[in-house]
């Protein structure tokens, strides 16, 4: 599993994860059409459902609503707010993530459920999101 987008512009004092610059993927021409990448961006499974509003970091005005809930392909996540900085404000996206979302052909791949769930736990531990026992994955008996 690979995470896009995590950029340390929104979470100074967060986890691991949010080790990318969003000033390195300004300022350079689309690697892909936009409006493509913005599709499968926001046709991502969810793994995490966030209802909340986070604050435009690159353009440093306006929300996204939603924006720290956590999309995947399968292979790579990303938060919601993701498609936003793309489209609205030019963000550009790592060359390994675009060759997978065009050897997908701009479209979200089946994932089995199993690996969904995976992903989600993979995600909550690499959040620091601590477990709820009783709910989701966790409350079904192996």
């Amino acid at each position: 599993m690979h995470f896009v987008g995590f950029c340390r512009q929104l979470e100074p004092r967060g986890p691991a994860v949010y080790a990318e610059d969003i000033q390195e993927a300004l300022g350079k021409p689309a690697s892909c059409p936009v409006s493509d990448a913005v599709a499968y961006l926001r046709a991502g499974r969810p793994l995490l459902d966030v209802s909340e509003s986070c604050p435009d970091v690159v353009a440093g005005e306006g929300r996204v609503r939603g924006g720290s809930s956590v999309l995947s392909d399968g292979e790579w996540v990303w938060r919601w707010d993701l498609g936003h900085d793309v489209e609205k404000d030019a963000v550009d996206l790592p060359d390994a993530f675009l060759a997978e979302v065009a050897g997908n052909a701009f479209r979200i791949p089946a994932v089995p459920r199993e690996r969904l769930i995976e992903s989600s736990l993979a995600v909550d531990e690499a959040l620091g999101l601590r477990p709820a026992h009783g709910s989701g994955p966790y409350g079904k008996e192996a």
